[in-house]
């Protein structure tokens, strides 16, 4: 099977069990990399079911997402921002005006007018 390129994929049938599973045939799980009890996610396109592992989602999202920022990790700036906003969070559940206040400028410094 072919499915890095996009090109000719070799299509194997499958089946749904008495219970509604689908059981994929353990040459095309080897292939994937997919182990017993691991989640994979399913949706529908068009008239298609589409089903893939986390890993090939993540993959893909950072293929649409390289060129956009190729210099900065956008991940990164992400986790800070949360972390800033979270740490305002808690300095205004203390109460401590000080506190709050370098809170605002730290998150400021992130989001700059």
């Amino acid at each position: 099977m072919n499915r890095s390129t996009g090109g000719e994929r070799e299509r194997r049938a499958v089946r749904i069990d008495s219970q509604g599973r689908l059981v994929i045939p353990a040459e095309l799980r080897r292939e994937l990399g997919i182990e017993p009890g691991e989640e994979l996610l399913a949706w529908l396109e068009q008239d298609r079911l589409i089903v893939a592992t986390r890993a090939a989602l993540v993959r893909e999202f950072r293929g649409m997402w390289r060129d956009v920022a190729p210099d900065r990790s956008l991940v990164d700036e992400l986790l800070a921002e949360q972390r800033a906003e979270y740490e305002l969070e808690k300095a205004e559940a203390s109460g401590d005006p000080r506190r709050i206040a370098r809170a605002h400028r730290a998150l400021a410094r992130r989001h700059p007018r």
